[in-house]
């Protein structure tokens, strides 16, 4: 069965970024809904100007005064800091000016220091311009300071703006992942004068269309205004959470509002209590609140998907949903035990024998009724060689009345559950009724995630590489179709739904890998055929689909990772560096 997808909502588009594809939304809905608030003195931005607060100091006629006669490539086509000079004069300007009683959270630097190419720039090298705290240092700022990013081109263009992208996603990112405070981050990239107001979280990108930021300085001053008034918390960071110095090494004082807690108890009763072992332990847990105000981070746009199916028959059909995602409240867990992610894990014999580990725990939790729903790489710890399963947010006993939307991470989410429908009824039976289902999360979607998780270390990671093994240009050619295979299976959605449901094309794939790596493959295309094997068998009828699953399956992957473990227990991998650019294609 062949599926595609066209995805929209109203004039939503999608942008390609190495953060996944970033939602466009028009200028003023990022003004209205995805900046913070302006603050009360300063919502009449019209006034502000007509009344001449910031007509001597900034604007002429409409224009910013350091780019009446020239756009910034006009000024200097080949020193980004003198071409984006005013602009900082501009923008600080504008703070300065702006009625508040109070002092700016943020004030904004170009950075003289930093490297605008992106090929020249380090993991973390800092970008191009950044609003930071009054009180950094600027001889010595680090990441968790930068409040906002900003990233230059002097020309405009699809190169420069490309060029942007790679470069505001690292930013972006590396503004999240190096502190531990950081929700989300605003940012902003310029190609000459064509500006972009960015937002990134750890689930969304969302990016505006472009704008002119010196013939429609309005919107340039309403961002400006928005970001420096903004309180902590409004521009990303956790205030529940307080950086400390100890013995040199930044730790943290966390608030939890809760004293105790066991979410495992709420799954397990003592019939499953063996099971226990498999699932990390919880000290404490519960909702973040700022002040009294519980805390969320909203999803900004549902979703309008088209979709498409054809039966091998060539019957065709199509239909439309809209994904409502819901509010994703802000929820705190402490745990009992401190592990390493598989998504850190180098041996592939550590991470095989955790998957069996988890196997064993979602047998347990689906015989209890209950689904876990949001299975990766980083929700499977290793704690003293044992793999754990965590972060049960969306794990539930009630699919029905459970959180709306699709839920899962993009490179290991069910293919059914990307679809949003059920793929594999057997062909002889009429389709109707099909249609008419209801779509439900069902164990079999958890385990398919575990297949994905095992795939993604052997196909995405690259086997450390020994000096007595394979010549220089066999091993290059084996790394060259591993890079082929990751590309189809994690960055492009109809071939990784291919790679699941069609017989030949996962294994035609796995063959041309490196002999180690293909001896693996094989065991995961078994994998892959007993998963079609009980998703046939359960959708025969769909209203018949239980938690009461055939242990067959489960023992059958228990076995295959087994195996898996002990053809790798010599090998070690790491990342493909060099893919790390690309888009995925969630």
């Amino acid at each position: 069965m062949r599926s595609t997808q066209v995805e929209h909502a109203g004039l939503l588009s999608r942008v390609d970024t190495p953060l996944g594809r970033a939602n466009r939304v028009p200028i003023q809905f990022f003004l209205d809904r995805v900046l913070p608030p302006l603050c009360k003195d300063l919502e009449k931005l019209d006034s502000l100007i007509n009344d001449g607060i910031f007509l001597d100091a900034i604007i002429a006629r409409g224009n910013l005064w350091g780019y009446t006669k020239k756009t910034p490539s006009g000024i200097h086509r080949r020193d980004v800091n003198k071409a984006f000079a005013s602009l900082q004069r501009d923008i600080r300007v504008m703070a300065n000016r702006a009625p508040q009683d109070t002092e700016p959270t943020v004030i904004f630097y170009n950075n003289k220091e930093g490297e605008s190419d992106f090929e020249e720039r380090e993991d973390d090298s800092f970008p191009d311009a950044f609003f930071v705290s009054p009180e950094t240092s600027r001889d010595a700022i680090q990441w968790s300071d930068i409040g906002i990013v900003g990233e230059y081109q002097r020309e405009d263009g699809k190169k420069s703006l490309q060029e942007n992208i790679k470069k505001v996603s690292q930013s972006m990112s590396n503004c999240i992942e190096r502190d531990p405070r950081r929700r989300f981050v605003y940012a902003f990239t310029v190609e000459d004068a064509t500006m972009r107001l960015w937002y990134c979280d750890r689930s969304q990108v969302v990016v505006s269309d472009p704008f002119n930021f010196v013939l429609d300085c309005r919107v340039l001053l309403h961002f400006v205004l928005a970001v420096s008034f903004a309180a902590v918390h409004q521009l990303g960071w956790d205030p529940t959470m307080v950086p400390l110095s100890i013995d040199g090494q930044t730790q943290y004082d966390i608030t939890v509002r809760s004293e105790d807690g066991e979410l495992v108890s709420d799954i397990f009763n003592t019939q499953y209590q063996a099971s226990r072992k498999y699932f990390i332990s919880v000290k404490a847990h519960g909702d973040v609140f700022i002040g009294d105000v519980q805390d969320r981070t909203p999803r900004l746009l549902d979703l309008v998907t088209s979709t498409r199916r054809t039966s091998p028959k060539g019957t065709s059909h199509a239909s439309t949903t809209t994904t409502r995602f819901p509010v994703q409240m802000h929820y705190r867990i402490v745990y009992g035990e401190v592990g390493e992610p598989l998504s850190e894990v180098t041996s592939l014999y550590t991470v095989y024998r955790a998957l069996m580990d988890a196997v064993y725990g979602l047998r347990a939790m689906h015989r209890a009724g209950w689904v876990h729903r949001d299975l990766s790489i980083g929700n499977i710890l290793v704690v003293d060689g044992v793999g754990k399963i965590i972060d049960l947010e969306y794990a539930t006993s009630n699919v029905r009345q459970s959180h709306p939307g699709r839920t899962g991470t993009a490179n290991f989410v069910a293919v059914e559950v990307d679809c949003g429908c059920y793929i594999f009824r057997p062909s002889s039976l009429p389709s109707k009724p099909y249609e008419d289902h209801e779509f439900l999360y069902n164990p079999l979607h958890d385990l398919e995630s575990l297949w994905w998780i095992a795939v993604y270390v052997a196909i995405k990671k690259e086997i450390e590489r020994k000096d007595d093994e394979d010549s220089r240009r066999l091993w290059d050619t084996h790394r060259q179709a591993q890079r082929e295979a990751a590309r189809e299976f994690f960055y492009q959605r109809d071939r990784r739904h291919a790679a699941l449901t069609y017989s030949q094309y996962f294994l035609k794939r796995i063959k041309r890998l490196h002999p180690t790596v293909a001896e693996i493959g094989l065991l995961l295309d078994d994998i892959r055929r007993a998963l079609q094997t009980a998703y046939t068998k359960a959708e025969r009828s769909i209203g018949a689909i239980t938690f009461d699953m055939d242990a067959e399956t489960y023992n059958q992957m228990c076995d295959w990772f087994g195996v898996a473990a002990e053809i790798a227990k010599d090998l070690n991998v790491h990342r493909f560096h060099d893919m790390e650019e690309e888009s995925t294609w969630s």
